[in-house]
């Protein structure tokens, strides 16, 4: 389990692990967090905190690597607060579903609760390793989706750490149509964030 459960985190939704069976991420989509709020204090000189900005069910992933026959968590994950990120992350879901690649050097995280604009539209996280910790890389979304399409509730990354494929299980717009559920393969090294190739209708 994590270093520090919490009784919400739904701790174990997703699991991946690497090829050698050594690095193992974990998602607990249920996870809360609550991120201060700094002001600047004239008396002291100093930023002080003035209060605590709460995220329900924003989620986590985390990350574990075995060596000497234990395993031992590596990082906690939360979703980027990188420019252009949405400004709200309660209800995001982070973690409902985790993939990684061959070698354990790639991570990719689903988002289905994602809001640009739309609540429940959905987003992939991405993250290259970095020694033991993880680096944001980019953030992965259809160009063709709206409110209820839970992308990334499920996906799974190639060995290779190149290719994934995402759901989108919520209706949503291909072609100036709305259709129900999709698969969609994302290049997750090479295209932009937001192309996608084209969709894998399910029956």
């Amino acid at each position: 389990m994590a270093d520090d459960p919490q009784q919400t985190d739904d701790f174990g939704t997703s699991v991946s692990l690497n090829s050698d069976g050594r690095i193992l991420a974990v998602g607990a989509p249920g996870r809360d967090y609550a991120k201060p709020v700094y002001e600047w204090d004239r008396v002291t000189e100093k930023d002080q905190i003035v209060y605590f900005t709460t995220y329900d069910n924003a989620g986590a992933a985390f990350t574990f690597q075995y060596s000497q026959g234990v395993w031992s968590q590596t990082a906690e994950l939360r979703r980027s607060e990188a420019p252009g990120m949405p400004i709200s992350f309660t209800n995001n879901h982070f973690g409902t579903s985790v993939s990684l690649d061959g070698l354990g050097t790639a991570l990719v995280v689903g988002v289905p609760g994602s809001d640009y604009g739309y609540g429940g539209m959905g987003a992939v996280s991405t993250y290259i390793a970095q020694g033991p910790t993880w680096a944001f890389y980019k953030e992965v979304k259809p160009d063709s989706y709206s409110m209820g399409t839970l992308f990334a509730r499920r996906l799974r990354m190639a060995a290779s750490g190149q290719y994934m494929i995402a759901n989108a299980n919520g209706s949503h717009i291909v072609d100036g149509q709305y259709i129900q559920g999709a698969s969609l393969v994302f290049s997750v090294e090479e295209r932009a964030a937001s192309t996608p190739l084209p969709p894998i209708m399910l029956s």
